[in-house]
């Protein structure tokens, strides 16, 4: 009787599918709780779905097919046509909880990769990259099409460009103490990539006019992971550096404490007063007044009498007093024009 209802009611395009999902449910409900119930179970699907498929009916036809004036709308009503999907879904989910189950963790995984792909993706394709004018920065050619050579005869000869930086790989070794020897990835650029960039230097100086000639001193930037992994401080890294040669250990324990301060409050070490050498009490007042009376990206240079007076303010707290007494009567020395 039931399956005599549902046969009836069912569209003759999805009948024999749906009868064939039903019967297999029947069997495999009464194999397992016995004829009884999977009876029971066969009422209570025909019953319960006998509303919707007559009102399926009504819009749909008994042929399963539209008209052509409604081609546009299958099953009349989207709405309805979404209720009844959605009702169909729902009875086949809690017949097969395995598969629900199943269904689930498939979505939840697919929606987990899309969000972890969407995260690694969007800083590649939509984020700007951290140049001052990213939208004008452009490689016109790719590595090893040029030499150097031919680079440095065309420098000055570019035409199009306000600037042209050329960069190649230049892998390095380090060895920090005893430890083993390390390659560390790098690349050899022109002294103006990080003015072609618009990305200075967080700590330190850059690359200045004249570091890529032959036979200049080599100048090293550090990334700021590996420049962590050393220290984390420009005076440690300066002392590591220093240290590599032979003969200069005083000079980079003189570099170590070069941020300390007179009143305790510096770092490395947290040394103060006479405790930190002379030398680094020195260098910390020359720094100090050569980084306020130069140009930095974040803004201009200071007076030379602005600078001073920051000095004398910071005497006996940050500053040994006595160094900043004989720096300034230096400085003033040679600001006074010599007579004849």
């Amino acid at each position: 009787m039931p399956f005599a209802l549902l046969r009836r009611l069912l569209p003759r395009a999805e009948r024999d599918e749906v009868l064939a999902d039903i019967r297999a449910e029947y069997v495999e409900i009464a194999a397992a709780h016995g004829l009884a119930a999977a009876r029971q179970w066969l009422w209570r699907q025909a019953l319960g779905s006998a509303p919707a498929l007559v009102g399926w009916n009504w819009w749909r036809g008994w042929t399963g097919f539209e008209p052509r004036a409604n081609a546009y709308r299958p099953g009349g009503s989207m709405l309805k046509t979404w209720i009844s999907d959605a009702r169909y879904a729902l009875r086949r989910l809690r017949a097969r909880p395995t598969y629900t189950l199943l269904s689930i963790l498939t979505l939840a995984l697919g929606i987990g990769g899309t969000a972890a792909v969407f995260g690694v993706a969007r800083p590649l394709l939509f984020d700007p990259l951290p140049y001052a004018h990213a939208n004008e920065v452009v490689t016109f050619w790719m590595p090893y099409w040029w030499t150097e050579e031919e680079y440095t005869y065309l420098r000055d000869k570019y035409t199009g460009f306000r600037d042209v930086a050329m960069e190649e790989p230049g892998d390095v070794t380090m060895q920090a103490g005893d430890g083993p020897v390390r390659l560390l990835p790098g690349r050899v650029v022109t002294a103006n990539m990080f003015d072609v960039l618009g990305a200075p230097t967080l700590i330190g100086r850059g690359f200045r006019k004249g570091d890529d000639v032959q036979g200049a001193e080599p100048v090293a930037v550090l990334s700021y992971g590996l420049w962590k992994e050393l220290g984390g401080s420009e005076s440690i890294i300066g002392e590591r550096i220093i240290n590599a040669a032979p003969g200069l250990s005083r000079v980079a324990a003189m570099v170590r404490s070069s941020h300390e301060r007179y009143d305790g409050a510096g770092y490395p070490d947290n040394l103060a007063g006479e405790d930190i050498p002379l030398g680094s009490r020195i260098v910390a007042v020359c720094d100090a007044y050569d980084a306020m009376v130069t140009d930095r990206a974040y803004r201009p240079a200071r007076p030379a009498e602005d600078a001073l007076a920051e000095l004398a303010a910071c005497a006996g707290t940050q500053f040994d007093a006595r160094v900043v007494a004989a720096f300034t009567a230096v400085i003033g020395r040679a600001a006074v024009p010599a007579t004849g």
